[in-house]
């Protein structure tokens, strides 16, 4: 979930119609209950065997991106990745002719970076979350090559403006969840201080969602790291699954608890309201 390699899950387009995966993917229509393709059988399991793959919904067609390496993004007509010739950074690649529509050179504010990763890619393809890593390692003795020091801030970056929009110092970032309209983002952070040998010395896990319009956190929606987080399709509701599979509804406006599912391994499930009325799946 930390935006540096599409293993485990596919990237899709906000239309639906583009699916991104290096590991391979089974595509369902979720109306219809029907699979529609099987990137498995095509031989694309592997990412460190094989490239980037595109899947075409409508055409049910996919082909390789051979170019495009890490930190992958998909919106409606672009897809934003890094080059495996040039990774330090991030590129479009127009999803129809598969050429780079354009380059962002995004220069650390200072310093040397050690290594930078993409985190978002807003659906209307106007603003891109990274995050920066500086590290400093010990030179000799016996910890040489350790990590001494390790310190990451997250940006807010503006492809329209070319320019930086916010830096949030010091925290580290998962991967961003923006909903369809573009004007909501819901991110996990870990407010990060490392210190000598690189322990963990401090910070607390959250999932909060913030506004684009005015780039300030709205609402702390969850303590604690979330394996899932997103928008329903008109904003007014948030999808989170926590770090037990217990699945949370929230409305956006009030933060409110709607529903709480738990789901278990063997497919079992009970859901919950606040009012204690209660549904399962026997």
């Amino acid at each position: 979930d930390d935006g540096w390699w599409c293993d485990g899950y596919a990237e899709i387009s906000p239309s639906g119609r583009y699916i991104l995966s290096y590991s391979g993917a089974l595509i369902w229509d979720i109306e219809k209950g029907k699979k529609l393709g099987d990137l498995y059988k095509a031989g694309y399991y592997d990412y460190r065997k094989t490239n980037l793959v595109l899947y075409d919904t409508k055409l049910k067609t996919h082909r390789e991106l051979p170019d495009i390496f890490e930190s992958v993004f998909i919106g409606n007509e672009h897809i934003l990745g890094r080059s495996k010739k040039d990774k330090g950074y991030p590129k479009l690649w127009d999803i129809k002719t598969g050429h780079v529509f354009k380059s962002y050179s995004l220069r650390p504010k200072s310093g040397s970076v050690t290594y930078r990763s993409m985190k978002g890619y807003s659906p209307d393809g106007k603003i891109i979350i990274y995050t920066e890593c500086k590290e400093t390692r010990y030179k000799d003795g016996k910890k040489k090559g350790k990590v001494k020091f390790r310190a990451v801030d997250t940006y807010i970056f503006s492809l329209a403006l070319n320019r930086i929009l916010k830096v949030i110092k010091n925290v580290e970032i998962g991967k961003v969840a923006f909903s369809l309209s573009g004007r909501l983002f819901i991110l996990n952070i870990n407010r990060n201080v490392y210190g000598k040998d690189s322990i963990f010395s401090g910070g607390k896990s959250l999932t909060e969602f913030w506004d684009i319009a005015t780039l300030q956190r709205k609402r702390i929606i969850h303590e604690g790291w979330a394996r899932y987080y997103g928008f329903s399709d008109d904003d007014k509701k948030i999808i989170l699954v926590d770090k037990n599979n217990v699945l949370h509804l929230r409305d956006t406006a009030t933060g409110n608890e709607l529903l709480k599912v738990y789901l278990f391994r063997d497919e079992e499930w009970i859901a919950i309201t606040p009012e204690g009325y209660y549904n399962a799946s026997q």
